[in-house]
């Protein structure tokens, strides 16, 4: 015998009901919350999702198997392709599939303390690193030097970047607002991924393609590895403090 329980209810009560019954021996299904229909003033402007969602929903895309891992190899490939011929809409192309979703979830684990989902966004984004750099070596051998395109940010601006970035994408994984059916827009959250992925996924292009050219001494390669850690930890450390400022909670994720 199965029982059903429905609740309409807003974001928060939601949170705390699902919270609460986590622990509970039976199987429960959150549908997505509704604003309260007997009092108007809770009626939710911008509806946040449940942080239960954002972490499954983070925890599936920070999961590597051999077909996404492909995938980030054949984009990946595009990526240097474009960027060593200055091939600019093959290096969007090849941006449009390359993962940035590792680094949100280990700013989630470390906002909710959740450890297990911090280590699964670590290694993820550490094994989808190897795939870019040994695709970009890979295309060294059907391209010459020197490389195109070496328009990369300088450490300070980076860290910048990669701030303002890194709250725009933690707000967007947050936002159970619903799309709209009659409207056809291109999502918003995807328009971010692409500008995380601009600034972060040309940097291990760009070495692993440097790895067979050969570094050159205005190249300013301790620089630009620099910029790159820098850019990587200050995007998961916005997206860490953005979760915690929406109120994103780990009292049902770290029970499961």
């Amino acid at each position: 015998m199965l029982d059903v329980v429905e609740v309409e209810s807003t974001v928060p009560q939601a949170e705390r009901f699902v919270c609460n019954l986590v622990e509970a021996p039976f199987t429960i299904l959150c549908c997505s919350p509704l604003p309260s229909a007997t009092d108007p003033s809770k009626v939710e402007k911008r509806p946040v999702k449940l942080a239960s969602d954002v972490y499954e929903e983070l925890w599936q895309f920070t999961t590597l198997t051999s077909n996404r891992m492909g995938r980030f190899f054949l984009s990946a490939a595009l990526l240097a392709y474009g960027i060593g011929e200055d091939f600019l809409a093959l290096t969007v192309v090849g941006l449009l599939f390359l993962p940035y979703h590792h680094m949100l979830a280990a700013g989630l684990g470390a906002a909710i303390r959740e450890w297990h989902l911090l280590a699964q966004g670590l290694v993820s984004m550490l094994l989808s690193t190897a795939p870019i750099v040994l695709a970009a070596v890979s295309v060294t051998l059907c391209t010459e030097p020197p490389i195109g395109w070496q328009e990369l940010s300088a450490p300070l601006l980076g860290l910048a970047f990669a701030t303002v970035l890194g709250l725009a994408a933690g707000h967007s994984a947050t936002d159970g607002e619903r799309k709209r059916r009659l409207v056809r827009l291109p999502s918003w959250r995807k328009l971010i991924g692409l500008a995380v992925t601009a600034h972060l996924a040309v940097y291990p292009v760009w070495f692993g393609l440097k790895l067979i050219f050969g570094f050159d001494d205005g190249d300013k390669g301790l620089a630009r590895l620099l910029s790159f850690v820098t850019s990587v930890s200050s995007f998961t450390t916005a997206t860490g403090v953005t979760f915690a400022v929406m109120s994103m909670r780990g009292n049902g994720t770290r029970c499961t």
